[in-house]
């Protein structure tokens, strides 16, 4: 048993050592992806911030709910860590087209570190989509603590007209060539109907 409980320790390590840490994009970095690419891009939407308190009993102080990872899987799994998690942040990173999925939410509440697994529901779905030659909107992420400061409400939300505004005003050269669409959760034409590329995608990279 003992044997057991470790080599599935180990391929744990294994599988979590072959993630990509995500690092978003710059408004002026230089961009090119490969034509098998698109683009993601969601926005964090998130109450998280480390709360202090006392549990009784206890004379140890307790930080609980810091949102600290979001992990990916699909055609490339993936992880998005705490230093690109801050509330209202855009993040826009070249990724394979293909199928994907929420894996679960990371906390940093110490001295435990829990996490949520994400499941899709009949009114809640984790799967996305990204199509290769576009800009895959997938929604915000919300992650919500609740006043007791102990529970968490997880959820996407979809704010198309928000996404359009931030991709005008930080990435304009790219809404020149590539389409924005959304491919999350449930339809939504907004993005389809409000932009169209102007130009033909060049095999120089977008400033």
């Amino acid at each position: 048993m003992r044997n057991h409980k470790i080599l599935l320790l180990v391929i744990s390590l294994l599988l979590s050592s072959c993630r990509t840490n995500f690092i978003p994009l710059k408004p002026d970095e230089p961009i090119q992806i490969d034509p098998e690419q698109g683009f993601l891009l969601m926005r964090i939407d998130s109450s998280s911030k480390n709360t202090v308190f006392i549990r009784i009993g206890s004379r140890s102080p307790i930080i609980t709910n810091s949102l600290y990872k979001i992990l990916i899987r699909g055609a490339t799994n993936g992880v998005f860590s705490e230093q690109f998690l801050q509330e209202g942040r855009f993040l826009l990173i070249p990724l394979a087209e293909g199928h994907y999925e929420f894996q679960k939410v990371e906390m940093n509440d110490f001295p435990t570190n829990s996490y949520i697994k994400l499941k899709t529901t009949e009114t809640q779905s984790w799967e996305f989509d990204v199509k290769a030659g576009q800009i895959n909107y997938i929604g915000d992420f919300r992650f919500r603590v609740q006043p007791d400061g102990i529970r968490v409400v997880v959820e996407m939300a979809n704010r198309s007209s928000y996404a359009l505004e931030y991709m005008e005003q930080n990435f304009p050269k790219l809404l020149e060539r590539y389409a924005i669409r959304y491919t999350g959760f449930g339809k939504d034409r907004f993005l389809e109907i409000n932009h169209k590329p102007s130009i033909q995608v060049s095999e120089e990279p977008a400033r």
